[in-house]
């Protein structure tokens, strides 16, 4: 959830930006997600993204092959699971780079 000084950098983070993408395998958070910016009910998702997601000028939401979202999946199950960081320079670990070398030869 987002709360005190988390929920006035995402509304200021709206402000500043022109819009958002987002992009997920599940067509049933795709479509909760589109419901939300049709003014319809939260359905399931989370409260406060129901209440930020209409503050951004453009919202753009695509249903992508689950496949072909194997990086951006790895790395949000890193990110919200495990501590994770990578800054340039950095080597990527095994399975981040066979991942990155599946996804540039996905069709």
């Amino acid at each position: 959830m987002l709360q005190g000084l988390e929920s006035k950098l995402a509304s200021q983070m709206a402000a500043d930006y022109m819009g958002i993408i987002l992009e997920g395998d599940s067509c049933d958070a795709c479509k909760s997600l589109n419901q939300i910016l049709s003014g319809c009910c939260f359905g399931d998702v989370d409260s406060d993204l129901a209440h930020l997601l209409p503050s951004f000028r453009r919202v753009e939401i695509s249903l992508v092959n689950r496949k072909a979202n194997s990086v951006a999946d790895h790395v949000a199950k890193n990110a919200c699971f495990n501590e994770f960081s990578w800054d340039r320079g950095m080597p990527l670990t095994t399975t981040f780079a066979l991942l990155l070398s599946h996804d540039a030869n996905f069709m």
